[in-house]
């Protein structure tokens, strides 16, 4: 895994220095935080980025499956613009196997694309991440660094499926 971490860090560098992009357009490493549907916002910063999960709701996909949506606030805290989809990596778990990332339908608190916005220095946005649900067990989301090549779980929350 982290071989495979450090060779895409330099697939990207790569890639920005054959078409021109500004560093500022690169991944940069951030941490992150969780809460669950029942419990209140959990808040972790490590001085680039401050993330919360502030809670979840539950839908349902375009194939009829339900989704849990899960409720993210990410504040830029560098000098230099991020993305929370660059940034941050979180991931759902039932069972202890990785969830598929989803999208619900006519979920009208579901907010699409916001993840992949530029936000600059100071800024905060309200972010969601939406996972298919295998079944009615427990789900732990675990938020970790985009490039941290220790694997470090920066915060982990268990949610329970109603």
């Amino acid at each position: 895994m982290k071989k495979l971490a450090a060779v895409s860090v330099g697939l990207l560098l790569l890639l920005a220095g054959c078409i021109g992009l500004p560093k500022s357009a690169l991944p940069s490493a951030a941490p992150a935080a969780t809460v669950g549907a029942t419990a209140s916002a959990a808040k972790a910063a490590t001085g680039k980025y401050t993330v919360t999960i502030d809670g979840s709701h539950q839908a349902t996909d375009y194939d009829g499956k339900p989704v849990l949506v899960v409720d993210f606030t990410f504040t830029n805290n560098d000098t230099k613009p991020a993305m929370f989809l660059i940034a941050i990596r979180a991931k759902a778990f039932q069972n202890g196997v990785e969830l598929d990332t989803g999208i619900p339908k006519d979920d009208k608190a579901y907010q699409v694309g916001v993840g992949s916005k530029e936000i600059k220095p100071g800024a905060t946005v309200k972010v969601q991440g939406a996972y298919v649900l295998a079944d009615s067990s427990e789900v732990t989301i675990e938020v970790q660094e985009t490039l941290d090549l220790t694997d470090t779980v920066i915060a982990t929350q268990k949610i329970v499926v109603t």
